[in-house]
């Protein structure tokens, strides 16, 4: 069973998953930005571990800590469909360990728990449609991602 906040996962058939993911830059973005890789984690010195920083560099927006049962963030995508207004313009991410779903809205937003799992989230990808799916790896499944349906009460995942 999932649990949720107001958004659900539902299930669909998967061929395959995927580990891939992409770092998508701002939509302001022409490319080409210095994220700091290698000098720093975040917003903090790396390799070296002191004065990494220079004018090049693009900040994150957020900060992710591995507190909380959190080790490993999947990057995924902004909501830009049609089947959960609520969801509208959030970009969504996940953590590996935790099964969590997280929620951020905008610049200056704090990122909120949008959907509490026991899934392995591998990997978020994107129809045509500008609706999102989810693959995970603990017990093997894809799922679209969603609002409930507020007649239905607490729903199972289905898998196909």
């Amino acid at each position: 069973m999932l649990k949720a906040g107001y958004a659900t996962l539902t299930a669909i058939q998967c061929q395959e998953n995927s580990a891939n993911k992409k770092l998508r830059p701002r939509a302001t973005s022409i490319g080409g930005e210095n994220y700091g890789w290698r000098k720093m984690e975040a917003t903090h010195c790396f390799n070296p571990p002191t004065n990494c920083r220079d004018l090049t560099m693009t900040l994150p927006i957020i900060e992710y800590d591995h507190g909380g049962g959190r080790c490993s963030i999947i990057g995924g995508y902004r909501y830009r469909g049609t089947r959960s207004p609520k969801l509208q313009g959030t970009y969504l991410y996940a953590d590996w360990c935790s099964g969590t779903i997280w929620g951020l809205s905008g610049p200056g937003a704090l990122p909120r728990a949008v959907a509490q799992t026991t899934l392995g989230i591998t990997t978020f990808g994107e129809d045509v449609n500008g609706e999102l799916f989810l693959a995970e790896n603990k017990h093997g499944g894809m799922f679209a991602i969603s609002e409930p349906d507020p007649g239905a009460g607490r729903r199972r995942a289905a898998r196909h």
